[in-house]
């Protein structure tokens, strides 16, 4: 599992794509396959990255994306933040900060997945 969210960081997204898409079902693999998709189809193909983020839950979610709420409100943060990216392509401003949250989203699934193995 570490090796498939470690192509995150590195930009590679398809090379995570390629891994996770070999184990479907499982539910990191598709949370790993949501953010792929967020990555190279955030623009494109918004209804393909709703129906990964709808397709998966987890008991980490909310520690990642919401802590303190739900998991439908996590789920709603994955989908906000793919909305802020939009906004910041758009107008250039923020790319500072979609990258550093972006960062902290890879950085604690990371650890959530190596503390698993």
């Amino acid at each position: 599992m570490l090796i498939r969210v470690l192509h995150l960081p590195n930009d590679d997204f398809d090379g995570c794509h390629e891994l996770v898409q070999t184990q479907e079902g499982d539910l990191y693999s598709d949370h790993l396959r949501a953010i792929a998709h967020r990555h190279v189809l955030c623009a494109a193909d918004q209804h393909c990255l709703r129906y990964w983020i709808a397709r998966f839950s987890h008991e980490h979610l909310v520690e990642i994306y919401s802590p303190g709420g739900t998991v439908t409100q996590a789920k709603q943060e994955m989908t906000n933040f793919v909305n802020g990216v939009r906004s910041v392509e758009a107008s250039g401003n923020g790319v500072a900060d979609c990258e550093k949250r972006q960062w902290e989203e890879l950085t604690k699934l990371a650890r959530i997945l190596i503390d698993s193995e």
